[in-house]
């Protein structure tokens, strides 16, 4: 007779957890079409070539123009670093020691492909983009396009070549 009250709370309990396994498994169905966002918008870091990293002497030379900031024919020279971190590669361009623009860069392994960070203190909306498609031990040749408030545009051939030492 004692057995029975046992058997009986022993059967509720099975019972009750039964329904709530059923209930999370109904739970994992209702919501397993929804993505995590930060998931969703991930791309897998890839790290840079050791040879990518480090200083590079830049020599640019406008190959088309749209407004008056630009002519064809100038001619620009920087020196850019490349940089990385634990989550980003980057790039410096500098004249001399004055830091002119900072560059988010995406490396693929075949192109470097660089978005200029913008200033939150500047009132102009400049934006350069730059397609580094032609990557050699020594030398990384490809494409600067400059848009300011976005209907001047300016398109620069680059060609980068390593520096000898730091500035």
């Amino acid at each position: 007779m004692k057995k029975m009250p046992i058997m009986v709370l022993l059967i509720c309990v099975c019972i009750s957890c039964q329904r709530k396994k059923g209930a999370e498994g109904q739970n994992i169905e209702e919501f397993g079409h929804l993505k995590d966002s930060i998931s969703g918008n991930f791309q897998p870091f890839r790290q840079p070539d050791a040879s990518i990293l480090g200083f590079w002497n830049s020599e640019m030379l406008c190959s088309k123009a749209d407004c008056g900031l630009y002519v064809i024919g100038d001619r620009r020279n920087e020196i850019w670093e490349f940089m990385e971190d634990s989550a980003k590669v980057y790039a410096h361009a500098l004249h001399g020691k004055k830091l002119l623009t900072v560059f988010r860069a995406v490396y693929n392994g075949d192109q470097i492909v660089l978005e200029s960070c913008r200033d939150s203190l500047s009132e102009n909306t400049l934006k350069i983009n730059i397609l580094l498609d032609d990557l050699k031990d020594n030398v990384i040749k490809g494409t600067q396009k400059i848009t300011i408030e976005d209907n001047c545009i300016s398109v620069f051939d680059v060609e980068l070549t390593r520096a000898e030492k730091g500035i």
